[in-house]
């Protein structure tokens, strides 16, 4: 976007000049105003809530069809202080931003999920690509015995089923990224490098 503040020469009233000038720069607020409501629209996250809010996430995203996890970022919420005593995280303090990218969606997709309970995630494999064809998302309220609490599973697998998964060896192929977690939020970015500020 560029933008042009020109001064008539003609002209030699500095009231008219000063009006010229107004107008570029009032010109020049309106365009920055507009850009702004743009990177506010692809920063707003969208908390996911109910099954309307996972079938709007899917779509916007294909399905997560083609699509590979390019970055996670994790925070425990726990650090050592200046006196060092250890603090410990409140639920929502345990964190971790996946980020995405498509073949299908030129956007950068952030999911941000708080409150996590358990995360297995798959790095390289021999035989198998890290590559997502699509992914299972839901919410549950029967994964911890005895307690009717509604979480959220992600996993990078359509028929991942979170009652039926069982631990395998250490390293057994092909294997399967999962995440549970008490919320979940996500959000566009424009591309990779937006993320990455």
């Amino acid at each position: 976007m560029t933008f042009t503040l020109v001064r008539c020469k003609a002209v030699n009233n500095p009231l008219v000049n000063a009006l010229i000038d107004l107008c570029a720069v009032n010109s020049l607020i309106r365009a920055l105003l507009n850009l702004k409501c743009v990177v506010k629209r692809m920063d707003k996250w969208h908390n996911v809530n109910t099954d309307d809010d996972i079938s709007n996430l899917m779509e916007s995203f294909a399905h997560f069809h083609d699509s590979c996890i390019t970055e996670i970022r994790y925070t425990s919420g726990t650090g050592i202080n200046a006196d060092n005593a250890m603090i410990f995280a409140e639920p929502n303090d345990v964190q971790a931003d996946f980020v995405f990218q498509s073949q299908w969606n030129p956007k950068t997709l952030v999911l941000r999920f708080a409150g996590i309970r358990k995360m297995h995630i798959v790095g390289w494999q021999r035989y198998y690509s890290c590559e997502i064809t699509g992914c299972y998302l839901k919410f549950h309220n029967d994964l911890i015995s005895n307690l009717d609490e509604s979480l959220i599973v992600w996993a990078d697998d359509g028929g991942f089923y979170p009652m039926s998964f069982i631990e395998k060896r250490i390293l057994s192929e092909p294997d399967t990224s999962f995440i549970i977690a008490e919320n979940l939020a996500w959000r566009e970015a424009e591309g990779y490098a937006e993320y990455a500020r």
